[in-house]
């Protein structure tokens, strides 16, 4: 006779809450994050910045969210915000192609056309689309 180990089961609600306690900000985030989304998706940039800041400060590590974070500030015309969420984007993850070309855009259109030539380069060799 084969001798076994012991038989493992598999608990799901022991695993949902370990997964809970780990992570407890993770659905109040992944709701702000998803309002904000759907806010700048209808063009209510000025109402969806709160929204970003708040998905931002429990998920500092979001590169794309602060990207999209960077658009709304654009276009509500705060641009030194704007310039320093692209560039939190880019630090966070300097292989995302889109955050590149959206820092490239916004180097562009602030007069910055050397910086953003290189970084259209960089995004360019990742496989972007500039």
């Amino acid at each position: 006779m084969v001798e076994r180990g012991p038989v493992l089961r598999f608990d799901p609600m022991r695993t949902l809450g370990i997964w809970l306690a780990r992570k407890p900000w993770r659905w109040q985030s992944a709701s702000l994050g998803a309002r904000a989304d759907r806010l700048r998706r209808q063009r209510s940039f000025a109402a969806a910045i709160p929204l970003y800041q708040q998905y931002l400060a429990t998920r500092t590590d979001h590169a794309t969210a602060w990207m999209l974070f960077g658009h709304c500030l654009k276009e509500n015309r705060q641009l030194a915000e704007a310039g320093q969420a692209y560039a939190e984007a880019v630090r966070l993850d300097p292989r995302n192609p889109d955050a590149l070309e959206a820092q490239a855009d916004f180097l562009k259109a602030s007069g910055r056309h050397n910086e953003a030539q290189a970084t259209l380069l960089a995004a360019d060799k990742l496989g972007g689309g500039a």
